[in-house]
């Protein structure tokens, strides 16, 4: 296989595929064919080397905990999480953190009214879900104004809201 090939960005693909001729009844080997073109060994992946430190990481019971073992943790991997977790919501943070303790050992239809009870709250007005859409999508400032604005200032009471039964709740027969 080539360089080339094997550094092509999507767009190439893309390209490759437009213009070639994918009709009739053996389509889809010539896709494939267009595709094999493209296609490189992704190598050892890296996911599990680095295991050990993300459960290090984030294990945590709070956010708190988590932004604190970030903190200590030598490397660059753990600065960049850390900077990353700092850009996100904390009250979604906080949420998402609850929605995997509470769902764990739980059924699958259990799981999904926790998930679409969450879903329901974080769509009333003045949630941080409007906040993120409007700095990345509208306004396109990448400033968002969480409310609250630190991990800090998100109560129990908070996140234990998205978890209450809402009037439309949703069931599994």
């Amino acid at each position: 296989m080539s360089a080339a090939a094997t550094s092509c960005p999507i767009g190439d693909l893309q390209a490759a595929l437009g213009a070639a001729d994918l009709s009739g009844p053996d389509a889809n080997r010539k896709v494939d064919a267009v595709i094999a073109r493209f296609a490189a060994d992704p190598g050892m992946p890296t996911l599990p080397a680095m295991m050990a430190d993300i459960d290090r990481c984030f294990s945590g019971e709070s956010l708190q905990d988590i932004v604190a073992k970030l903190r200590v943790h030598p490397g660059e991997w753990a600065q960049k999480q850390l900077a990353a977790v700092m850009k996100l919501s904390p009250l979604s943070m906080a949420i998402t953190l609850e929605q995997l303790k509470r769902c764990a050992n739980r059924s699958f239809e259990d799981s999904m009214t926790i998930e679409y009870r969450m879903s329901q709250r974080c769509m009333q007005t003045g949630h941080d879900f409007f906040e993120g859409v409007r700095a990345l999508l509208i306004d396109k400032d990448q400033k968002p104004q969480w409310n609250p604005s630190t991990i800090d200032g998100v109560t129990r009471e908070m996140v234990d809201s998205h978890f209450k039964p809402v009037s439309n709740d949703l069931f599994f027969d």
